[in-house]
């Protein structure tokens, strides 16, 4: 785990009667705690914190929020001062039905005052409004107060936060949402932020990773081409380090992926050539050169092969009877039962938790994470609930974990010593005193 950054949460008058003081020690906390007693607000809380959705906070009854860092700096966040920046409106009703890209299109149009007529008609489909009413609600969002002093409130929070954490926010709800079907919102567009999608969005990520790999093949294949020219024209100089770097299995992958090319009896015939160690003649010059080049494209693509790879072991951890399977040189990631490839909407509720979790820590990005979960075990076996945090932080990539649940099988595991009961951080007073 990276620097210790977040020092203390505090939440206080919390439906009105409860303190929430929750220290860190270590960027690891298990909350343990049965249904009723606050463990998803409280995550939600945080998550809309660290996530600059200050706005999501006006739904949720307490009294002030505070987070303090290591660093000295803090934030604290007043309910009735959020109350004057946010002026309440149907607004939030209607968010529900909008992508993250629908929402940051309309604050542009916000921020220049008009009113996006798409917006209207996409939302009058969408909910149970007409247009005049959507219209209405959506004018008096437009309209209302985006004053410079509401600009500084926000964003001198944001700023400290950002400089605390400059890394993604993975924020995983209950997982019976995972299966929810967006498309009944008439949502299209890929949500990168909200762990909310299905199998179509684990394809997508399919799709986009090896096509990049394949792309980038081609790229530096046409590359090396180009280089080619002026290296015969002022001689090639082949070193030992070139001829060495020509392994055959590497080369096989590099060579598929350039695809049509390269024809396939070249491939062979090259293949002969390092088989059987004929690459040493000075006859070859021209082709070690070449050969060595298109190895730097293997090279180059290594860290997204490397992180199919992972994606592809550590699911193969939890499928049954299944298998994920990497082609390296045809640049494809499959399902597999029995050999035969399967439809990846074929698996259990909790191998598709299990796949959508780790296709987003290994192939949506490369870069550090902070994860917060409410309730991981939901679909999961005994055996799966104990492997997967670890399985999470093994990634390498995990600079801060926040989980709540109520299964002690989550934590049967190196993790019990992060796992601590959500009362001991509760004191409640009368109602009202707060």
């Amino acid at each position: 785990m990276k620097t210790l950054k977040l020092k203390h949460f505090s939440i206080k008058g919390l439906f009105g009667y409860k303190n929430i003081e929750i220290p860190f020690n270590e960027n690891i906390k298990i909350l343990v705690g049965e249904n009723g007693i606050g463990k998803t607000t409280i995550l939600n809380i945080l998550y809309y914190t660290l996530a600059c959705k200050f706005e999501k906070l006006e739904d949720i009854d307490f009294e002030t929020i505070r987070l303090e860092f290591y660093s000295g700096n803090y934030i604290e966040i007043n309910k009735s001062e959020l109350e004057m920046y946010f002026p309440s409106t149907n607004i939030e009703y209607l968010r529900n039905y909008l992508s993250d890209r629908e929402w940051h299109d309309l604050l542009r149009h916000k921020e220049m005052g008009r009113i996006p007529h798409i917006f209207v008609e996409r939302l009058a489909r969408r909910t149970d409004l007409n247009e005049k009413q959507v219209y209405q609600e959506i004018k008096k969002f437009i309209t209302s107060d985006s004053s410079r002093e509401t600009n500084d409130y926000i964003n001198n929070f944001k700023n400290i936060i950002e400089s605390e954490f400059n890394c993604e926010i993975f924020y995983f709800p209950t997982y019976r949402r995972i299966e929810e079907d967006l498309h009944k919102l008439g949502i299209e567009e890929y949500n990168g932020k909200l762990i909310q999608f299905g199998m179509t969005d684990v394809e997508r990520a399919f799709k986009r990773i090896t096509q990049e790999i394949k792309d980038s093949a081609i790229q530096w294949f046409s590359k090396v081409n180009g280089e080619m020219l002026s290296q015969l024209i002022s001689g090639i100089n082949v070193t030992e380090e070139m001829i060495n770097s020509i392994q055959r299995d590497a080369l096989k992958i590099v060579l598929d992926r350039v695809g049509n090319n390269i024809s396939d009896e070249y491939k062979e015939r090259i293949d002969d050539l390092i088989k059987n160690d004929l690459l040493r003649n000075t006859t070859y010059e021209p082709l070690v050169y070449f050969l060595s080049n298109l190895i730097k494209i293997y090279q180059q693509q290594r860290e997204k092969d490397e992180a199919i790879q992972q994606f592809a072991e550590i699911c193969n951890k939890y499928l049954v009877g299944k298998k994920v399977e990497y082609d390296e040189s045809s640049v494809e990631i499959s399902i597999k039962q029995n050999g035969r490839k399967i439809d990846i909407s074929k698996l259990s509720s909790g191998e598709k938790q299990i796949v959508s979790l780790f296709s987003r820590i290994f192939l949506d990005s490369n870069k550090e994470f902070i994860i917060l979960f409410d309730e991981p075990e939901l679909s999961l076996s005994i055996d799966w609930q104990s492997q997967l945090l670890p399985d999470i932080l093994n990634s390498k990539r995990c600079s801060f974990m926040f989980v709540v649940t109520h299964s002690p099988f989550i934590f049967e595991n190196d993790l019990d010593i992060y796992a601590k009961g959500l009362s001991s951080y509760i004191s409640e007073e009368p109602y009202g005193l707060c």
